[in-house]
C-alpha cells in the first residue's frame, strides 16, 4: 500500500495493490464447467433493476461465452425484443414497472421454448413455489452462486 499527498487541504491517494492469486485460473474453471454443461454461447436475457447484479452477471455470463442482453425494467426488456431472440432469461421477481413472472409470462408468449430462471431476493418455499407454477425452470436466489447458475443454464 502506498500513500500520496500534496499537502494539507489538497486530498489524498491511497493505492493498494492486491495480489491476484488464482484469477485467470478460477475464470477458466468456471468457463470449463460451463462448456462441460453444454452452456456456452446461448443467448440470455438477464432483467433486473439493480444495475449492479444485472451488469456483473451479464460480464459474466459473457466471460463464460454467452451471448447477453441487459434490460433494467420489464419495459425495457420487451423492447429489446426487437433486436434480441433469448433463448433464456434470467429475470428479477421484484421488478418497479412489473412482476417478474409477468414478464416471464409475456415472454413465453413470444417464445415458447423459452427456458425461464427467476434470479430473486425472494427465498422463502412460497416464492419458490410460485416461480415453479408460473412455468420457471429454476428460483435462484441473490446472491447466485455461479455453479448453481451454469447447472441450470445447461440446456
Amino acid at each position: 500500500m502506498t500513500a500520496h499527498s500534496d499537502g494539507r487541504d489538497r486530498g489524498a491517494t491511497f493505492e493498494v495493490r492486491l495480489p491476484a492469486l488464482g484469477l485467470p485460473r478460477a475464470r477458466e474453471d468456471v468457463r470449463a464447467r460451463a462448456k462441460a454443461a453444454g452452456g456456452v454461447g446461448r443467448k440470455i436475457l438477464i432483467v433486473d433493476d439493480n444495475h449492479d447484479v444485472a451488469t456483473l452477471m451479464g460480464t459474466a455470463l459473457r466471460l463464460m461465452g454467452h451471448e447477453v442482453a441487459v434490460a433494467f425494467t420489464g419495459a425495457d426488456a420487451l423492447l429489446q425484443l426487437a433486436s434480441f431472440t433469448p433463448e433464456v432469461a434470467l429475470l428479477d421477481v421484484g421488478l418497479p414497472d412489473m412482476n417478474g413472472r409477468d414478464l416471464g409470462e409475456r415472454l413465453r408468449a413470444q417464445y415458447a421454448a423459452i427456458k425461464l430462471i427467476a434470479v430473486t431476493g425472494y427465498g422463502q418455499p412460497a416464492d419458490s413455489e410460485a416461480s415453479r407454477r408460473a412455468g420457471f425452470a429454476a428460483h435462484l436466489v441473490k446472491p447466485v452462486d455461479v455453479h448453481k447458475l451454469i447447472a441450470v443454464l445447461a440446456p
